[in-house]
């Protein structure tokens, strides 16, 4: 069954979390992309390449809700996922994926089935983005 509406209106739902504020963000995202460190930023999450799960968060303390974006070079509340942890992720465009599915990163700061890459992520409910991005709630790998 596909939820259509969260009663919490954040990023990380349950489990443990490092959340950390170090470095800006070389990209345009909304909390929920995956993202990664590199050179000295956190742009979108590579495909194919291993985790943790990193998410980009919501920032109340900043005024950024879940559908706020965060402008290239701004200071990026990212979420570093550990094993079980929940939270709400994007998939990619095209995806119709069912609960307990695995996920890897599709590159652009979204999930999609696994193909050939490296799991992050198990979907905890059923979701058809076949037109369209969509959240999924998720479980860190």
């Amino acid at each position: 069954m596909a939820i259509t509406h969260f009663a919490a209106n954040v990023i990380h739902l349950a489990g443990d979390i490092v959340r950390v504020n170090d470095l800006a963000t070389s990209v345009v995202c909304t909390p929920g992309h995956a993202m990664a460190r590199a050179a000295g930023a956190y742009g979108f999450h590579a495909a194919a390449t291993a985790g943790p799960l990193t998410l980009a968060l919501d920032a109340p303390e900043m005024n950024k809700g879940i559908s706020d974006p965060y402008a290239a070079n701004d200071l990026l509340w990212a979420g570093i996922f550990s094993p079980g942890s929940t939270g709400l992720a994007w998939l990619a465009s095209g995806q119709n994926v069912a609960d307990g599915a695995v996920l890897e990163s599709a590159g652009n700061g979204k999930l999609r089935a696994l193909a050939a890459g490296v799991p992050l992520a198990r979907a905890i409910e059923a979701i058809n983005a076949t037109t369209g991005d969509a959240r999924v709630r998720v479980e860190a790998i």
